[in-house]
């Protein structure tokens, strides 16, 4: 499908005037800037899409996912349920990836993906 520069160009000028109503200055200042945001949102809707990342038999068992990535990952709620976790559920697998449903005591449980890289055997 053919981008409808009539159409770009109209965005672009509505989205000039609002920048310049929220920033200051004027809409002709803030054109450009715009422009180059409303093309680059047209060329990424119309790009094709990427296919999902092919999906393996779950196999990885996991019992412990290395420290720093806990750390760098997880908000305090889930670091609680993972620090007093029960068990760990692999429910899907990736060739780089696995989808886990970590179930901590108390009910707490929650579902976040880990890098292989990143799983403790």
């Amino acid at each position: 499908m053919e981008i409808n520069k009539s159409e770009l160009m109209k965005n672009a000028w509505i989205a000039a005037r609002n920048l310049a109503f929220m920033n200051g200055g004027t809409a002709k200042e803030w054109f450009a800037y715009a422009l180059a945001q409303r093309w680059a949102f047209e060329k990424k809707i119309r790009e094709p899409k990427q296919a999902a990342p092919a999906r393996v038999e779950t196999t990885t068992v996991v019992t412990r996912i290395k420290d720093w990535f806990v750390d760098k990952n997880f908000d305090l709620s889930a670091f609680e349920a993972y620090s007093t976790r029960e068990s760990i559920e692999t429910l899907q697998e990736t060739e780089k990836a696995v989808f886990v449903k970590i179930i901590g005591s108390y009910g707490k449980s929650f579902t976040t993906w880990v890098p292989k890289s990143c799983i403790d055997a």
